[in-house]
């Protein structure tokens, strides 16, 4: 094996080490600095539960934080597949 080859192997196995720990440690970062906890810290009271189910609209707040759990659900996935 040549010194060329052995060094496009060596420097191929470094860029997939760094893509896997961009991908587990960046996408954390990156979901918790955006989005912050996307769950609640209490339940609703039955007032704004009832409030809530009564407005024709979908606050942004919810929408964006409902896309973040999915984006930590399928983060723990790969998180798991790799480990």
């Amino acid at each position: 094996m040549s010194i060329i080859t052995r060094l496009r192997r060596g420097l191929s196995a470094l860029g997939a080490l760094a893509a896997i720990a961009t991908l587990l440690a960046g996408v954390p970062v990156f979901l918790w600095k955006t989005v912050g906890r996307p769950l609640p810290t209490r339940l609703p009271s039955w007032g704004e539960f009832s409030s809530a189910l009564t407005h024709t609209e979908i606050p942004v707040s919810a929408l964006t934080k409902t896309l973040a759990c999915f984006g930590w659900i399928a983060w723990a996935l790969i998180a798991v597949s790799i480990g």
